[in-house]
């Protein structure tokens, strides 16, 4: 099975080994598994198949304890690599093996039977089912898996509407996942601008953090942070994970089950990489955008960028949300000169843009559009894209469509370009959903932005 032929792939800082899998498996029916009452009072159990909602972060979860896998033996050998391969597909309930996964069979089983004792199988035809075996050599005093704390599952602003949570089983031979049992509040984060993952970090409490017991199933649902553990000897570790997700997870790098017939098209995910840390400002420093001196604000934007980045970016945040026209006027201004073209500075322009002050929204607009051609020059195609696609989700009348186009230009046959050319077509009439094909009159391409960015 280690002779499996590979495909290498490498970009935001990661290297995946993709394995080609053959056609021969298994299919898997689930069998019934004794759920105890006290995991239908858990709050992760009352929360499966919701929407997302950002606050139920407040709620404390903790990990449900489904049983001890029976596959002990297996965990501790090399077997395979694969990362989030479909054994489920939306539609059906059906679960298909490749051969080579047939090693951990019965802790697979475990997890679905355990899955179709908790929800229904019409609610079950929700969701894609994703296995992720991750099995390497661990030395002491250093992690396997990603760092920091996470949840599996966030909803970012690329995702909108929201759509039902994913809910995910893991297991591991040692080294157990360490999870935070404890509220979070991220009401002051904005999804579209901060990085919700360095924040959870910075609100972990390690006195209530619990590690979780090696060669056991648990249950956690999209809201429940963790992290991996540090080894604290070296080892051959084995991580396990089966997530059920309503999305396609067509990140490239992630492993295609030949048992399914489906063309999703692989792409580059990187858009954690573009958002901002967290840092609240200090009153002195909120005092100063309220009382809009102008002279001393631009001072501190010269002093500020020169010390900290992340102080920088956030002062220029709230600045932009600014009901006084001059404050968010001179904050663009410094934003548009500055000489190292980013996603980062682009997500503060795009929170301009989206102002409730019209006439604030108005020169973000503007800036938005000056900033973006440069921007594009100097960023990754996959993840300007994805911004782009990102911002006319969000927004789909913000960009007139000769505007969408241009920024496309080249990449319309990539998977980002045709998502967005489908978007600018087909436009919301209203909340409720009814779509139809509409232009926008007015659009914000009929005035030159630099000509009028001249005025701040």
């Amino acid at each position: 099975m280690r002779d499996t032929v590979h495909k290498e792939h490498t970009y935001a800082g990661y290297s995946f080994s993709v394995p080609t899998l053959g056609s021969a498996g298994i299919a898997l029916t689930p069998a019934p598994y004794t759920v105890t009452q006290l995991h239908f009072q858990s709050q992760i159990i009352a929360d499966l198949h919701s929407v997302w909602d950002i606050r139920q972060f407040r709620h404390a979860r903790h990990p449900i304890k489904v049983g001890e896998t029976p596959d002990q033996h297996v965990f501790n050998r090399p077997v395979i690599r694969i990362l989030d391969m479909p054994i489920k597909l939306a539609g059906s309930n059906d679960y298909r093996l490749p051969r080579e996964l047939i090693p951990f069979l019965r802790t697979i089983q475990m997890i679905i039977d355990h899955e179709h004792s908790v929800l229904t199988g019409d609610q079950l035809l929700a969701y894609n089912a994703y296995l992720t075996i991750d099995q390497s050599d661990v030395k002491a005093g250093v992690i396997q898996r990603k760092p920091g704390a996470h949840v599996d599952g966030f909803q970012g602003a690329r995702i909108y509407p929201k759509t039902i949570i994913n809910h995910s089983y893991i297991v591991s031979n040692g080294a157990p996942t360490i999870f935070y049992p404890q509220p979070f509040d991220c009401s002051h984060v904005d999804e579209r601008v901060h990085d919700c993952f360095l924040e959870m970090d910075a609100q972990s409490d390690e006195s209530r953090a619990m590690q979780v017991e090696p060669n056991t199933v648990y249950l956690m649902d999209a809201y429940t942070v963790h992290r991996a553990a540090i080894a604290t000897h070296h080892f051959f570790r084995t991580f396990l994970r089966i997530s059920y997700d309503v999305k396609p997870f067509d990140r490239l790098g992630n492993a295609i089950n030949p048992l399914f017939s489906y063309a999703w098209e692989m792409v580059p995910r990187e858009a954690q990489s573009t958002l901002i840390q967290y840092k609240a400002l200090e009153n002195n420093e909120k005092e100063l955008i309220i009382a809009a001196d102008i002279e001393a604000i631009e001072y501190y934007l010269t002093e500020l960028k020169k010390l900290d980045s992340v102080h920088y970016y956030n002062f220029c945040y709230i600045g932009l949300l600014s009901e006084n026209i001059d404050v968010v006027k001179l904050i663009l201004k410094n934003l548009l000169m500055d000489e190292n073209p980013a996603i980062q500075l682009l997500r503060l322009l795009f929170v301009a843009a989206t102002q409730k002050n019209t006439q604030a929204a108005h020169f973000g607009k503007l800036a938005l559009i000056d900033y973006f051609p440069r921007v594009k020059q100097h960023s990754k195609r996959n993840v300007f894209l994805d911004f782009v696609l990102e911002i006319i989700t969000q927004k789909p009348l913000l960009l007139s469509r000769e505007i969408a186009r241009t920024l496309i230009d080249g990449d319309e046959h990539t998977p980002q370009g045709r998502e967005i050319l489908k978007l600018i077509k087909f436009r919301p009439v209203n909340s409720s959903g009814f779509w139809k094909t509409q232009r926008t009159d007015g659009a914000i391409d009929d005035v030159k932005p630099r000509q009028l960015m001249s005025k701040l």
